[in-house]
């Protein structure tokens, strides 16, 4: 692929504007008994039992640095109080101590303080580190390939949807959930694919490498 292609597919292509992941907390940085206070993206969160049948709190929040497990414990009451404000809002000031349990840190929260001020969600969600461009042209590359009329299709479709996809995350939990996920995800698969497709010895056999690769 020569410069001009490049020029072409990077301005049809633009790279989003992500956040600029600026004096962002990590939790691998902390150290277990660590007090902080952090502004983080609410994701999920849910009341389970404990061993002997208390309530508490299991969040999952985010910011720039990645995602942060929490928990919050039902003191006098606390879980009924803070339900209706994770239910109202999605940005909170959080109070914690860090935890670290079986190599696995989290926190433990004190207090949480809804904000009210307007913010953009995406200022507080973590993003991949992944070269955007190369990602991109990678991925345009493998349309290139296609017989007519699909690569013409594939391409106009991604065109249509690029503003979407380019920062979509793959999925909601553990599995490229981040902005950009998809694409990183989409290229993944697609040299998955080219390597199975190219295989001289075949494609049973190209899947039957990559099984070995993955079981060591």
């Amino acid at each position: 692929m020569n410069e001009e292609e490049i020029d072409y597919i990077q301005q049809r292509f633009p790279a989003p504007e992500l956040p600029s992941g600026q004096n962002v907390f990590s939790i691998d940085d902390q150290t277990a008994g660590n007090q902080v206070k952090q502004r983080l993206l609410l994701n999920d969160y849910e009341v389970r039992l404990t061993r002997t049948n208390k309530n508490f709190l299991r969040l999952s929040f985010s910011n720039n640095a990645g995602m942060i497990q929490a928990k919050m414990w039902d003191n006098q009451g606390m879980i009924n109080r803070v339900l209706p404000l994770l239910e109202e809002y999605s940005v909170f000031d959080v109070e914690a101590i860090v935890d670290d349990y079986n190599n696995q840190k989290s926190l433990t929260i004190n207090r949480l303080t809804p904000v009210e001020e307007k913010i953009n969600p995406f200022s507080l969600l973590p993003y991949t580190d992944e070269d955007y461009n190369q990602l991109t042209i990678e991925l345009y590359s493998y349309l290139d390939q296609l017989d007519e009329p699909y690569a013409t299709l594939a391409k106009e479709t991604l065109f249509l949807f690029w503003s979407d996809f380019s920062i979509a995350p793959a999925a909601k939990g553990h599995h490229h959930n981040y902005l950009g996920g998809l694409l990183k995800h989409t290229v993944g698969l697609m040299r998955i694919a080219r390597y199975i497709l190219n295989e001289q010895k075949g494609h049973i056999e190209a899947v039957i490498t990559l099984i070995n690769l993955v079981e060591k």
